[in-house]
């Protein structure tokens, strides 16, 4: 173990990080603040010390072989532990902060606290930058895994084996039109009158609106959609010059109301609950830019309530 760790500097490991991470010379020697051919120059130092190619190219895309795979998270939690224990004494300036926070959400969660992050990165960590990564369940896991993404915003409990989440805010699913439906500006109708209409479906809510829906079926007022679209933040424009009614958060139907892009349709039965989590790998804890991260969210989802 000594002979590879005399052939191989902290700085090393760290283009083996980013390399890894971006896939592309060209990337990672921009995150690496290095000219291409010195970016290209530490690769070739790695393939030597760790004798394999690490990166191949294939069809124009390079692929991890699979020494890399098996090396990839190992080093990446030796340099943040290496760097959590260099900067434990230090406390955390997010104004000098540069790094990147990689956020997985839907659409509507995007929406509803995408400008609030901006703002406050702006404000307080202008050096900082932010990716908003669309929500995958399916894969969302194996991000966390390979370190792909810092948190998301999820409606569903969590892992806590390996995983820590808190309560960001509640949300009701409700009904919106356009601003020249039959119903704006009416007080609260029953269910039943809405069903007159075609509705819009969100495909992603279809699970939480499954009970609702059945529960005012077995009354008697059964609405099956005549579109289904699969994000929230397509109804607005699919709601234009036309009586149709479609699904939204409370949340975004308010900023929608207000920019005159659509209006919300009250019913007098209680509309379904949405409940919004933060959620992260353990392992990322006591990060201090992690947690400074958390914390940011977690004021401007205090404001949601």
């Amino acid at each position: 173990m000594m002979d590879i760790l005399k052939r191989l500097d902290l700085n090393l490991l760290i283009a083996f990080d980013i390399l890894l991470d971006e896939r592309s010379v060209t990337r990672a020697a921009a995150r690496l603040s290095l000219s291409q051919p010195a970016t290209s120059a530490a690769l070739a130092r790695l393939r030597a010390s760790f004798n394999d190619q690490l990166l191949i190219r294939s069809r124009g895309e390079m692929f991890l072989t699979e020494r890399a795979s098996a090396l990839r998270q190992p080093i990446k939690d030796a340099l943040r532990a290496v760097a959590q224990a260099l900067e434990a004494q230090d406390i955390f300036k997010p104004e000098a902060f540069d790094g990147r926070f990689r956020l997985a959400m839907t659409d509507i969660a995007s929406f509803t606290l995408g400008s609030d992050i901006v703002q406050n990165l702006r404000v307080q960590a202008p050096s900082a930058s932010a990716e908003f990564i669309a929500l995958d369940r399916s894969r969302l896991y194996d991000w966390f895994r390979n370190d792909m993404i810092d948190a998301a915003v999820v409606v569903y409990s969590a892992d806590e084996g390996l995983y820590e989440s808190e309560h960001l805010f509640d949300d009701e699913l409700i009904f919106v039109a356009s601003n020249t439906h039959p119903l704006r500006r009416k007080r609260a109708q029953p269910f039943a009158r809405l069903t007159a209409y075609p509705l819009i479906e969100v495909s992603i809510a279809t699970t939480i609106m499954r009970p609702f829906f059945e529960q005012q079926e077995a009354l008697g007022h059964k609405w099956s959609p005549m579109v289904s679209v699969p994000q929230f933040l397509i109804v607005p424009s699919m709601l234009q010059d036309n009586d149709c009614i479609g699904v939204m958060g409370r949340l975004a139907a308010q900023k929608f109301q207000g920019m005159g892009a659509a209006a919300i349709i009250e019913i007098a039965e209680p509309p379904p609950v949405v409940h919004y989590r933060l959620i992260w790998h353990k392992r990322r804890a006591h990060d201090p830019a992690h947690r400074w991260m958390r914390e940011m969210i977690g004021s401007i989802a205090a404001k949601k309530r």
